[in-house]
């Protein structure tokens, strides 16, 4: 069970005071990058981005390709040589943005104009890159920055150029003089717990190098996975097909599937699949219930009434698919199930003991069949992490064997990452 207290939301994402300036950043179990990352998944349900949220005060603001970004510069209480810059940024785009605050440009200018030097960021663990963050997505990112000489009646500038991928010099870039910059501790009140099980992570500061239940990036873009349960409605096909069982005495005995014609019935599945691109692959179980008939079966020139009883189906397998280009809400994928299933059919004979008799009564016969079956979906996006599928598809092992049905899916990754 994750819990968290005394913590406060900024763009979706758990953000909570930090160590003092100089002071070692802690460490913390092998495991509490990922426990953090799970409490962050667990409250990463935000709102979806309205592009041009950020630009509102465009002094401290700029729109970089699909990201819009508004910088905040503070500085430390206790040096005049470090800066901390917070950067808050959203994705505006329909498609995974690049986040690359490794190249963001400080430097410091004179009252001159003059680039005096510039601030290196304070990585200690060298864990800045260049990150994705999914569509309509925010979040936001503290750095420290570090310069060689003082800082007193410099201008501190941010140049944001770079932070999508581009060359620096086309975007304007933020300046503030050093000198009339906010003082703001490193280290303030009323930290952020994260608790998962009987793992607890005290947070302190929500600046990078500081931390030590977050890594930096906690709003990368997320696995592409995929969980989904479907309902579907099939018909099988067992004519030609041979149910084995064996009674109570161990004497084997068989049915003719045709004696059951096509059946149909209702099938739950439950659905994995991980997205690489426009490729997923997956995994997939299911079980169902099927309708049968009553049926003569001629044996020894007589007519003997059979009275069939459940007809159960347990089958699954891999699946491999590609997505289709989505249109907005509305998309679609096609996949191939490669997998395998068993029928069962409980065999129901007014006046035979259990499990004995000519033909037996109180027992089962069954068959396997092997399972290609191609399918075609139509997809509609209720958010950017839900769906409900229309599908069909049918086995080309056994082509009458069709099915159909419904799906709901959930989504680690907005869209897929598409």
């Amino acid at each position: 069970m994750v819990r968290r207290r005394q913590s406060r939301l900024v763009h979706g994402r758990a953000i909570g005071p930090p160590p003092a300036p100089g002071s070692p950043p802690g460490r913390a179990p092998a495991f509490a990058s990922a426990a953090a990352l799970l409490c962050l998944g667990c409250l990463s349900c935000a709102p979806a981005y309205r592009p041009g949220d950020l630009l509102r005060a465009p002094d401290v603001a700029r729109a970089v390709d699909c990201l819009d970004v508004a910088v905040d510069v503070s500085r430390p209480p206790d040096t005049m040589r470090s800066v901390v810059v917070r950067y808050d940024f959203g994705n505006r785009c329909p498609k995974l943005a690049s986040v690359d605050l490794g190249a963001v440009r400080v430097f410091a200018r004179s009252e001159g104009g003059n680039i005096t030097g510039s601030l290196s960021a304070f990585d200690p663990k060298s864990e800045i890159k260049r990150l994705p963050l999914d569509e309509v997505e925010s979040a936001n990112e503290a750095i420290r920055y570090d310069s060689s000489d003082g800082l007193a009646g410099a201008t501190v500038c941010v140049d944001l150029s770079p932070l999508a991928g581009r060359s620096g010099g086309e975007t304007p870039p933020i300046c503030r003089p050093f000198d009339a910059l906010a003082t703001t501790a490193i280290t303030r009140d009323q930290p952020v717990d994260f608790e998962i099980g009987d793992y607890s992570c005290h947070e302190t500061s929500p600046v990078l190098g500081y931390r030590k239940c977050l890594p930096f990036g906690p709003w990368r873009a997320r696995l592409p996975f995929t969980f989904a349960l479907s309902f579907s409605v099939p018909r099988l096909d067992p004519g030609g097909r041979i149910l084995r069982g064996t009674t109570d005495a161990g004497t084997p005995y068989s049915l003719r599937g045709g004696l059951l014609g096509g059946v149909s019935g209702i099938e739950f599945d439950f659905h994995f699949r991980y997205t690489v691109g426009p490729v997923f692959f997956g995994l997939e179980f299911g079980m169902g219930g099927f309708w049968t008939p009553d049926a003569s079966d001629p044996a020894g020139g007589a007519a003997v009434q059979r009275r069939f009883g459940a007809l159960t189906v347990i089958g699954g397998g891999a699946v491999v698919g590609v997505l289709l280009p989505r249109r907005g809400r509305f998309g679609g994928h096609l996949e191939a199930l490669l997998g395998g299933r068993r029928v069962a059919l409980a065999l129901d004979q007014p006046g035979g003991d259990a499990c004995n008799g000519d033909p037996p009564a109180g027992c089962s016969a069954g068959y396997g069949e092997w399972l290609i079956e191609p399918r075609a979906a139509f997809d509609f996006w209720i958010d950017r992490w839900a769906t409900v599928s229309v599908w069909a598809g049918t086995n080309v092992l056994a082509p009458a064997e069709v099915t159909g049905g419904l799906m709901i899916g959930m989504h680690d990754r907005a869209f897929d990452g598409r």
